[in-house]
């Protein structure tokens, strides 16, 4: 009777989580807006910063696209609390107040205190946006809490120190001293914002580089040299293509990061809350990134290559030669000093965010507006990012060394970030119920969560470990053997979650359906064929769709696990699979002949050991597969090597291996995990496309 209760408080509780994530996912499926509205709101900001005279000209841009994404975020998250809050915890928020209400009011009201000129255009944007939503309650909710949001928020940044005036700024006298530069000589800019307090960072040069190197340095003589030649506006060694690159990155480079989120967000489907925290993550990494260059570039004081080449007769360099006349590409300079370089560390800690949330590889397209009509094709944000900062060198602006250092600091910021805020909510936290679905764990925390309902109400779970950092990331199912007897009802947490966790991948050790029954609470069926590739297979359509997974999942399975792992690969259901002393053809006369496989088989599909065999759902297209076995294993023989001939056959992609000695399953791990990280990598990027 204690467990008919349990089970039935379990499921109405998951139900009753189940109903407020619903309406959220509900009220974005039904809303009439083409676009979710952080979208909408982030390329409003770019058309407000576009404008001429409507930036002002000493507060930093970065700023204002931090702020418009954290109160959003904030604004979202307090409805929805999945994640910590950035700054603001509001009590006693309805969980069915309006998500999308509240990320529209909290937008509408940052933007017009920072721009109040535009706030007709912004009132009619939001009268609009809020037309599209019934007028009831939870609208009413979700105004509100958009209101409070960035009221508190916009009071947290009043004296942040952006708004001083910028102090005069006196150049050295000494060579490699920043001078303002020819021809235009336009004042230093932003002098002010060395002293700006971070968003997230806990000083500004919490991250601040080594120096640049010294004038009569090989290095120095290097980079020298090599912007000279190429970043003359009439370099003769600057090629066509590199020329096109120094000028289609000209320009706020932020802008750029902010449209290259827009298309990753829309591509990739993410939804009010994905698309919420990603654009905080990123513009909170920018504006510390921009606030970090600017202490150390105002720390070093390091001219400008014009000045350098200009002046090289003074730098004590015998190795350099000086060109009174040199220009860069655009003639004109930034006017700020050199070093580090800014396109740099602001695309190094996009490129950074990016990877996070989707991975590195992705596939996507760039616009610029100092180039209408050019597009430049990636197919890595940490390629964008490489080209963004060479860039500089190719239009005269920087030196190598401040492209170098430039990235390096904007990583460092960027990682520090995204490991330090906007983080899972531990469970039990905002009211949350410990073991519930889609609650949060913190990071490098082992936590129980539950991934599913079995069809006969067995609540499926899974011990999950997390990579430091913020994700998503791409899932590992880690599938235990036993299922074919009594198995363990608790999954242990082996070394093998620890080293794909370190190697970047989330970690989910599942639990499924035990033949006999009885092993799991709540098991009314009998866990026999076909109810345990059931449950895997929910497993992993739960982490495919679980949010903190970047869309790639992978399967790691020992002994029957790994029989299961094959069953995922055979339906193209994961990435790639590893399959250690796998179970394949049940009814293979050889291997019936040893008892233990022909009881533990038997038990698991008394009816039908030929349907039950993953063998038979392998196919030319299935997922690629990494096969292993022992030499003296408790699994027979043939099932290593009729699988190996099938997939051969077919014409799979796996790779295999046969170990020498006795063992089985996750005993292999040690042995081969290095192979084993290395076959998943090779798969990253690869889209499953599930077969029946």
């Amino acid at each position: 009777m204690f467990r008919i209760v349990t089970i039935f408080v379990l499921i109405c509780s998951c139900l009753q989580f189940a109903s407020l994530a619903n309406a959220a996912t509900d009220e974005q499926q039904n809303s009439a807006q083409p676009v979710n509205a952080v979208i909408e709101w982030n390329r409003t900001l770019l058309a407000i910063v576009r404008t001429p005279g409507a930036q002002p000209a000493t507060i930093h841009s970065t700023r204002s696209f931090a702020i418009l994404h954290a109160a959003i975020y904030d604004a979202v998250n307090n409805i929805d609390p999945k994640f910590t809050p950035y700054l603001v915890r509001l009590p006693d928020v309805s969980r069915s107040a309006s998500e999308i209400a509240a990320a529209d009011e909290a937008a509408h009201d940052v933007l017009v205190f920072l721009y109040p000129a535009f706030q007709a255009s912004l009132d009619m944007e939001l009268e609009q946006d809020l037309a599209l939503l019934p007028d009831n309650e939870r609208k009413a909710q979700g105004i509100a809490v958009g209101q409070a949001v960035a009221s508190q928020l916009l009071a947290a940044r009043n004296a942040d120190g952006a708004n001083v005036t910028p102090p005069p700024y006196v150049p050295g006298t000494q060579p490699g001293d920043y001078q303002l530069t020819p021809p235009n000589f336009a004042p230093a800019d932003f002098t002010q914002w060395p002293q700006v307090t971070p968003f997230a960072l806990e000083r500004a040069d919490e991250f601040r580089p080594g120096p640049p190197p010294a004038l009569i340095s090989a290095l120095y003589t290097e980079v020298f040299n090599e912007v000279k030649s190429l970043g003359f506006i009439d370099s003769t060694t600057r090629t066509a293509e590199q020329t096109e690159i120094g000028q289609f990155w000209k320009g706020n480079i932020q802008d750029f990061w902010n449209e290259i989120a827009q298309t990753a967000a829309l591509q990739r489907h993410l939804n009010l809350e994905g698309s919420a925290r990603l654009f905080a993550l990123l513009d909170i990494s920018l504006a510390d990134t921009a606030i970090a260059f600017f202490e150390a570039k105002y720390t070093y004081n390091f001219w400008r290559p014009v000045t350098a080449v200009q002046l090289a007769d003074t730098d004590g360099n015998p190795q350099t030669e000086a060109d009174p006349t040199w220009l860069p590409l655009p003639t004109n300079t930034a006017p700020d000093p050199s070093y580090p370089g800014a396109h740099s560390a602001i695309s190094k800690a996009g490129a950074t965010v990016f990877s996070f949330y989707f991975g590195d590889l992705f596939t996507f397209d760039v616009s610029s507006e100092s180039l209408p009509g050019v597009t430049r094709h990636f197919t890595s944000f940490s390629a964008a990012a490489e080209e963004a900062g060479l860039s500089r060198i190719y239009a005269g602006q920087h030196f190598r060394t401040d492209h170098v250092a430039g990235k390096d600091l904007g990583e460092q910021v960027a990682e520090s970030i995204d490991g330090s805020i906007l983080l899972r909510e531990k469970f039990g936290a905002n009211g949350q119920t410990a073991g519930l679905p889609l609650n949060g764990i913190a990071a490098n925390a082992q936590q129980t969560e539950t991934y599913g309902i079995a069809a006969d109400g067995t609540p499926l779970h899974w011990e999950t470990l997390q990579p430091s950092g913020s994700g998503p990331w791409p899932f590992v199912l880690l599938i235990h053997g036993g299922g074919f007897k009594a198995g363990d009802t608790h999954l242990p947490f082996n070394a093998c979650a620890q080293d794909v966790v370190n190697a970047g991948y989330f970690a989910a050790s599942i639990e499924y359906r035990l033949a006999p029954p009885g092993q799991l609470l709540g098991q009314t069926s009998d866990g026999r064929f076909p109810d345990q590739p059931n449950d895997i297979q929910l497993a992993a359509a739960a982490a495919r769709a679980d949010f903190r997974c970047n869309g790639e999942v992978f399967a790691i399975g020992g002994s029957a696990g790994a029989s299961h792992s094959a069953w995922l690969a055979g339906k193209n259901l994961v990435n790639a699979a590893v399959l250690m002393s796998p179970a394949m053809q049940f009814d293979d006369p050889v291997s019936l002949q040893n008892s233990n496989f022909s009881h533990d088989v038997t038990n698991y599909a008394p009816n039908n050991l030929s349907a039950a065999s993953p063998i038979n759902v392998l196919a030319s297209h299935s997922a690629p597969i990494f096969l292993m076995a022992f030499q003296q294993d408790s699994i027979p023989a043939p099932q290593y090597l009729l699988t190996v001939a099938k997939l051969a056959g077919l014409g799979a992609r796996f790779d295999s291996q046969l170990l020498p000695g006795q063992g089985h399953s996750f005993d292999a791990w040690p042995t081969i995990k290095d192979q084993a990280i290395t076959f998943l990598n090779a798969h990253r990027g690869r889209l499953a496309s599930p077969a029946g």
